[in-house]
């Protein structure tokens, strides 16, 4: 009786744990997928800047966020899986909040220009801003300044480095994620911002 007790508890508290897992990593999509659409809304440096919202929100409140959490491999493969699947479906969701309420022509033309991009242009910026991202981060874990949050976002945003999360806000407010071209791009950012973040905490580390 006391086994069937033991796993009725354990399994309330990862049902409990789980959902919350969830909950954060969505929250943490749609909030970058909110950045997104204010820098599609202001534009520019100014723009650029108050894009780090999304990510200032997203550890001010310790979500689930992929490209913030992949350069420390804290989680299981298969929970880094579900998580940014998750943080997918929050920036989905923020694009087609964002579909309905504003004009689209400039996220429109913000996707074109990242589909004109080649392979290798979209693996190389989004290497960058996996470091940033990692440098934004780390910087918060270890000074809780926002500055290291806003600058690490402003120098990627400015510069066009590609994060995931961002790209499948932009791509659902285009209407482009049936297409392969779409996908193979998020898959290349994906796979820029892991290496990029895991390797500047190698060299971090050395």
């Amino acid at each position: 009786m006391a086994d069937e007790s033991d796993k009725s508890a354990s399994a309330q508290i990862w049902k409990s744990e789980g959902m919350k897992y969830c909950v954060a990593s969505v929250a943490a999509g749609f909030a970058i997928g909110v950045a997104g659409l204010i820098y599609s809304r202001l534009g520019g440096l100014v723009g650029a800047f108050c894009f780090s919202f999304g990510l200032y929100y997203v550890v001010l409140k310790e979500l689930k966020l992929y490209t913030g959490r992949i350069g420390y491999l804290s989680e299981t493969f298969w929970r880094f899986v579900v998580m940014l699947a998750l943080n997918f479906v929050g920036a989905a969701l923020a694009g087609a909040l964002a579909s309905a309420s504003y004009p689209t022509d400039k996220i429109v033309e913000i996707t074109t220009n990242k589909l004109q991009l080649s392979d290798l242009n979209v693996l190389g910026r989004a290497f960058l801003c996996g470091m940033m991202m990692y440098f934004a981060v780390d910087g918060w874990k270890k000074t809780k300044n926002p500055f290291s949050v806003c600058l690490g976002v402003f120098i990627f945003v400015a510069c066009g480095f590609e994060h995931c999360v961002a790209d499948m806000f932009y791509f659902s407010v285009s209407g482009v994620l049936a297409t392969a071209a779409a996908w193979k791009f998020i898959a290349l950012a994906v796979l820029g911002n892991t290496i990029g973040a895991v390797f500047l905490r190698k060299i971090s580390l050395s």
